[in-house]
């Protein structure tokens, strides 16, 4: 069986979370299920998904279930906001913090090991939101050929704030 890729799924109010598939174009199923971001899946029609120019899916039609999405931060409305470290934990200043989501976006990095020969330097990639950056190497075998060694992997991520403090800004 192939290996299974990750493509971002979005609906009218943002992102819904992910669907599994060996391709974006050659999964012939019929249904397709989609894991939720905020847990559990979502079982819906293939014809409901619609590839978009980055790659993700558009679920063109919102399942009688109740689904809660996020917006993609091209969609979120800009609020200034100044931010201060203070220990483990950020606060905020500007905003109550009541009825607004505060993340905090890190990476993961994954090296992978490929060990192929290529006959020519390979371009870094998209895949969802992961950023492939191929590593090569020269080595000798009869003649110089390229030797992709490994893939950098680079995901970003995004955790809720557990816990947001006002600082008051008469104490600078």
């Amino acid at each position: 069986m192939p290996e299974l890729k990750r493509f971002a799924v979005f609906g009218k109010e943002g992102r819904l979370g992910t669907l599994a598939a060996p391709a974006r174009f050659l999964d012939n199923r019929s249904e397709k299920t989609i894991e939720l971001d905020k847990g559990g899946e979502l079982s819906v029609p293939a014809d409901s998904l619609e590839v978009q120019a980055d790659g993700s899916f558009f679920l063109r039609e919102t399942p009688k279930q109740e689904v809660q999405m996020e917006q993609p931060p091209s969609e979120r409305a800009i609020e200034p906001v100044t931010v201060h470290k203070e220990g483990d934990g950020a606060a905020l200043t500007g905003l109550d913090g009541i009825g607004h989501e505060f993340y905090q976006e890190g990476y993961t990095i994954e090296r992978v090991k490929v060990e192929r020969l290529v006959t020519e330097p390979v371009s870094q990639r998209q895949e969802g939101d992961t950023l492939i950056l191929p590593v090569v190497e020269e080595v000798l075998v009869l003649e110089k050929r390229l030797m992709l060694r490994e893939e950098i992997r680079i995901t970003r991520k995004r955790d809720p704030v557990k816990e947001v403090r006002r600082i008051d800004s008469s104490l600078h």
